[in-house]
């Protein structure tokens, strides 16, 4: 190095030393000058390298140690920058750059010094990787030395110091091979053992710290290598020395069952404990036993230990609480930990976590039917003591000595949360005691003592719960009537609604339904749920009225959530279920009225849903309709049939519903017919009729040719149509009517019989129409081809009484039976039934016997010859045929002679 060179560098220094800090300006000089050092310097160029490397290093110490505490502090900090380590690399580097030097002791110790110090430093500045840089150096150039054991003493160092670097650049394999390395020195350096020993605890430490299931396997692995270096140490120690080590010992056996318990390795953990007793006691000595007794299995045997772990004036209340945790595991060593709480809570007396754990413990991690625990928490929330301590409250029930609402209550409302969401999880899965207990123990955590208090009044109305649940109904009904006074509000009322239902107290019911309508906080939902319970508890009034309620609100404009047409359908369906027919017709008229008056999609809407709900009230109109009709209750069918009628008029016009509305409108006008004979009546069937026909047209449109269907409900608007023309006393539009009959295909003929009956029997009969009818019944049935005979004969006695009350034995009336007598001729024997034919002759012969009783010869002749003529068809009257025939042979001479005596009576 040159003279200038040389110069230069001692101004440098001597800045440094003036400044007492280091510039990065500085710092990049003098690395520059160092850069010009030659590679093969003179025994002289490496003497001055020597003494300004010593320079530069006692500079940097000197910046050090010249400093106050508080400059010291800061010096630290620079160090922790890395500028100063920077300055010692310089003197570290220049100091090997000249080598070795002829007459100078230990040179290659001092230059690895010289590295290994300035590593120390890089790595408290946390420069791991240029601190591993100097560690090599130092090691490459120690290895190169005589080993004498000043230097091995060095190497020893050295590799501890690498091996920390290694850990913190992660090369964990590089650590295990430096412990390693440094272990085999111990043969030389025998009081380095706790040192070499606690840096194999740290590593493992450090690893038992981390959830990787290998990393706590190779934390293990140290822990072990750590108690056997302890464990090689042999010869005389001095007594402190002795303690030192002991102590270390059983650090390291702690740590290693630790690692143990974690690994589930339990028999393990019990060998370290027993060692670890054999030393001063110490709180995780118990604490471990419990872990591994508690994982063994063996909880008799871990209650012992925690009972030892309580008593120990060391031990922490976490690691009591753990452990107290772990034996709780059994559910039959409940008494134990019960007696173990309270002991706890004894020497910790002000210590409010301690309950807190212990509930949350029991109760968060508890089933549901692990009562046990339910038992023991119960125990410990009701404890006057327990609750003094969380309250702040005197055992005597004084006032909390701070403000009950104030954050030192954050234990009180956190015991209150885990108590009643306890009891929640237990009324959720039914198990109503276990749920009443558990809110009334969260009762005496309720912060304040204000009888307004809205919690204190949530939490009566869950006991409320509880008690009918139980079916406890006075019960039920006491803390629901207190809930009431604390807080009046809708929850409460509707409480009380509850317990009248199920104590069947219907009247009751209904007043608190009526209650409800009051309240401040009333919401319109409540009468929903009020119609629910009450359907639920068979208290059909109760909910009609709940739900008639809602609709009044609804068509009052406020809105509850629920369409008029859906409360409509509800309280009908409610009305039916409980067999309330005329309930349910009443809402039916009212839904129909309030259809026409909001119109169709203000009540149901648009599309596919609104029709659906539409046909229900069809259908079920319909329904009733028909079952009405079946009982003969022709009132109330024609009502429901007639509402079902403006329902279906709603519906889309398919020909299914055009054929529907068709049926449900003739139904209607025939219990119309029944019920009702006055002008009105004639008035709503004559249009009910209008709008049949208008229905029968957009079917017959629809239809590509007639079919039975369509033509059978023609017939059927005809006959009634007839009978409403008959009231109405429009006799020409009957007599167009019958007419138009003999066109319909499915017509029957005793469908005349029913008209000229209908015809007959009014106050002022039309017997013209009457007449017209069985006329055209006969002729109908006479065209068949299979005849009834039977229908055939009552037709024809009914067509004679017609014709006898417009005059008696007239020429038409004999114009009848001579048809029947041709009838009957016709036939063979038996098809004419044999008590007609006998009743033709019969009333013929006594019809000629009142022509003779008036002498009326010609006439009874007439009359005698049919009843001859039809006494053949009748063999009841075998026995009179001579007779007979003997008298119409007199009346013949009669005739001739002009003289005549009247027979007797057939």
């Amino acid at each position: 190095m040159s003279t200038a060179l040389v110069s230069i560098l001692n101004k440098m220094i001597g800045e440094i030393e003036q400044k007492s800090a280091v510039t990065s300006d500085l710092l990049n000089r003098v690395k520059k000058i160092l850069e010009q050092f030659p590679t093969k310097p003179s025994y002289h160029e490496k003497l001055q390298a020597w003494k300004l490397s010593f320079r530069i290093w006692n500079t940097c110490v000197d910046l050090a140690n010249n400093s106050n505490k508080e400059e010291k502090k800061e010096e630290q900090e620079e160090f922790e920058r890395g500028d100063n380590a920077a300055l010692r690399q310089v003197a570290s580097d220049l100091l090997y750059a000249a080598g070795t030097i002829e007459g100078v002791e230990s040179c290659l110790l001092k230059m690895a010094t010289f590295y290994y110090k300035t590593g120390v430093v890089w790595h408290k500045a946390k420069n791991f990787g240029q601190a591993s840089v100097c560690f090599d150096k130092a090691t490459e150039i120690i290895s190169k030395g005589s080993q004498d054991k000043e230097e091995q003493q060095l190497l020893f160092e050295l590799l501890l110091a690498r091996s920390q670097t290694a850990w913190q650049l992660n090369h964990r394999p590089i650590v295990s091979s430096l412990l390693a390395r440094a272990r085999n020195l111990l043969v030389t350096f025998r009081d380095k053992i706790q040192q070499l020993a606690e840096h194999y605890l740290h590593y493992g430490k450090e690893l038992l710290g981390e959830d990787d299931k290998e990393c706590q396997g190779e934390a293990i692995k140290y822990l072990e290598h750590a108690f056997e270096i302890c464990s090689e140490s042999k010869g005389p120690l001095e007594e402190e020395e002795k303690n030192s080590l002991n102590a270390l010992k059983l650090q390291i056996l702690r740590y290693l069952a630790a690692g143990h318990s974690e690994g589930k390795n339990y028999l393990h953990v019990l060998k370290c404990v027993a060692v670890l007793k054999l030393g001063p006691s110490h709180p995780s000595n118990h604490y471990l036993g419990v872990r591994a007794l508690a994982g063994l299995g063996r909880y008799e045997e871990a209650e012992v230990e925690l009972f030892s772990l309580i008593r120990e004036n060391t031990a922490s209340v976490e690691a009591c609480l753990s452990a107290l945790e772990l034996v709780l595991q059994d559910s039959s060593r409940m008494e134990g930990c019960k007696r173990a709480f309270f002991a706890l809570q004894s020497f910790h007396a002000s210590n409010k976590v301690i309950p807190l754990r212990m509930l949350e413990y029991l109760l968060k991690n508890a089933s549901v039917s692990d009562m046990k625990r339910v038992e023991l928490a119960l125990e410990i929330a009701v404890n006057s003591n327990i609750v003094s301590l969380i309250t702040d409250k005197s055992p005597t029930g004084l006032p909390p000595l701070i403000n009950a609402d104030g954050p030192g209550h954050k234990e009180q409302d956190c015991i209150h949360a885990i108590l009643w969401n306890s009891g929640t999880e237990h009324f959720t899965a039914k198990c109503f005691e276990a749920s009443l207990k558990l809110f009334e123990a969260s009762m005496l955590y309720i912060p304040g003592d204000g009888e307004n208090n809205p919690q204190r009044a949530k939490a009566l109305r869950v006991l409320t719960l509880c008690h009918l649940a139980l079916s406890q109904y006075d019960r039920a009904a006491e803390f629901a009537i207190e809930a009431q006074k604390i807080e009046p509000n809708i929850a409460s009322t509707f409480l009380k609604f509850k317990i009248f239902l199920q104590t069947n107290k219907e009247d009751e019911a209904l007043g608190e339904v009526k209650s409800m309508l009051n309240c401040p906080d009333f919401e319109p939902d409540f009468l929903t749920f009020a119609s629910h319970e009450a359907m639920t508890h068979n208290a059909p009034r109760v909910s009609i009225y709940a739900l008639s309620k809602l609709l009044s609100l609804q068509l009052e404009k406020k809105n509850t959530g629920t369409k008029e047409a859906v409360l409509y359908r509800n309280i009908i369906h409610v009305a039916l279920q409980n067999s309330q027919s005329q309930e349910a017709l009443d809402y039916m008229k009212q839904a129909q009225v309030h259809l026409a008056e909001a119109g169709f999609e203000s009540c149901f809407g648009s599309g596919s849903v609104a029709q659906q709900e539409v046909k229900w009230f069809a259908s079920t109109a319909w329904n009733q309709g028909l079952q009405a009709f079946k009982m003969q209750d022709w009132d109330f069918s024609f009502k429901m049939l007639s509402s079902a009628s403006e329902f279906i008029s709603f519906l889309e016009e398919t020909q299914e519903n055009l054929l529907w509305l068709q049926k449900c409108l003739l139904l209607a006008i025939s219990c119309l017919l029944v019920v009702d004979t006055g002008v009105d009546c004639v008035r709503q069937a004559t249009k009910m009729l209008e709008k049949c026909r208008k229905v029968h047209r957009d079917l017959s449109m629809r239809m590509e040719s007639a079919d039975a269907v369509d033509q059978t409900l023609e017939a059927q608007l005809a006959l009634l149509s007839f009978e409403v023309k008959g009231r109405a006393k429009d006799h020409k539009a009957q007599l167009e009517i019958l007419y138009h009959c003999g066109t319909l295909s499915e017509f029957k003929a005793d469908y005349y019989l029913r008209m000229a009956n209908s015809a007959s029997k009014k106050e002022e009969p039309c017997l013209d129409v009457a007449t017209t009818a069985i006329r055209l019944a006969l002729k109908f049935m006479l065209s068949s081809s299979s005849p009834d005979y039977k229908l055939i004969a009552v037709a024809l006695r009914t067509q004679i009484k017609l014709l006898d009350q417009q005059k008696k034995d007239g020429p038409e009336v004999l114009a009848v039976y001579r048809q029947s007598k041709d009838i009957v001729g016709s036939l063979s024997g038996g098809e004419y039934p044999e008590d007609e034919a006998q009743w033709l002759t019969a009333s013929s012969w006594n019809r000629a016997g009142l022509c003779l009783k008036f002498q009326r010869y010609t006439e009874a002749e007439a009359w005698m010859e049919v009843a001859v003529d039809l006494v053949k068809y009748a063999p009841q009257l075998d026995q009179r045929k001579t007779a007979m025939l003997d008298g119409l042979n007199y009346v013949r001479q009669k005739i001739l002679n002009k003289k005549y005596t009247p027979s007797n009576d057939v």
